[in-house]
């Protein structure tokens, strides 16, 4: 491997753009219009490194992650992940192996894991998709990641409806875990739990991205979020960047307009919020 392939950056996104065509009414002769969601968009993520895309709702930030796992293709602009160009045009096998290096931990876990299928057997597709394991190997494995996310073993036998909120945003991180990904692409990961379970589940993330050396790209619309999972930000709006650098850079000295009005929304603005292991309560320890 060269010194210029060993420094690039796990993820790298350059000049990403993405129109949506709006369609013409049909009892309308208004002229069809495009809406912009990304412009120009550019970053790098190196290994083990986290970066947060910062912004409202339609800021552009949750497209740019489904881009990046390729759920959306890009109008314009490159995307790479692990050295490979990430597009509807990569081979079948190139999609796979990106499968299997990138994987996305979606907001509503409820509605992301399949209500038909256990934590057991939603892990055990994912690892006879992804891995040659045999069974007794996988069902290994399987236990493995249950307790890497704090799962208790009984776990194995529930379906989504039989877990608490921060039970099933465990059981979709261990899902987003199996394949032994290099990146995960976090998208508003806690915003659907209450306070004392987001503490919990930020606890884990950082304590995986560690033992796993894992990337992050983390979407959130919350700084406080941004600053206790992510070293740098990129703060977007109405589709650009408005401001990008070291997420306490940005929250001391913010330099945008933009910026300043969403640390303005970060509970008792102007705290330092330290990078710390938060503070669990123990029942939010027996419901998360």
């Amino acid at each position: 491997m060269s010194s210029t392939e060993a420094t690039a950056p796990i993820v790298a996104v350059e000049g990403l753009g993405k129109r949506f065509e709006q369609r013409r009414s049909l009892f309308r002769r208004s002229p069809a219009t495009a809406v912009e969601a990304v412009r120009d968009l550019s970053f790098g993520i190196p290994a083990g490194g986290s970066l947060a895309l910062v912004g409202e709702s339609g800021s552009g930030k949750t497209t740019t992650a489904r881009i990046v796992v390729g759920l959306e293709s890009a109008s314009a602009g490159t995307v790479k992940v692990a050295g490979h160009t990430v597009g509807a045009g990569a081979k079948v096998a190139v999609r796979r192996k990106l499968a299997g290096q990138i994987q996305m931990v979606f907001q509503d876990p409820y509605v992301s894991l399949d209500p038909r299928q256990s934590v057991r057997r939603m892990l055990d597709e994912i690892l006879r998709f992804h891995t040659d394991l045999t069974p007794d190997p996988r069902k290994h494995r399987i236990e493995e990641l249950v307790e890497s996310v704090g799962l208790p073993a009984r776990s194995l036998a529930a379906l989504p409806r039989e877990l608490s909120g921060g039970q099933r945003q465990r059981a979709a991180i261990a899902r987003a875990l199996a394949s032994r990904p290099q990146v995960l692409v976090l998208d508003e990961a806690v915003s659907a739990l209450d306070t004392s379970v987001q503490a919990q589940i930020l606890n884990l993330l950082r304590e995986l991205r560690e033992l796993h050396a894992l990337s992050y790209l983390v979407i959130t619309h919350d700084l406080a979020v941004a600053r206790q999972i992510a070293d740098e930000a990129v703060v977007m709006h109405n589709g650009s960047a408005v401001e990008t650098g070291p997420v306490d850079e940005l929250l001391r000295a913010p330099k945008a307009a933009y910026t300043q009005e969403l640390l303005r929304c970060v509970p008792r603005a102007g705290m330092e919020l330290p990078r710390r292991r938060i503070a669990v309560s123990p029942r939010a320890k027996r419901d998360g």
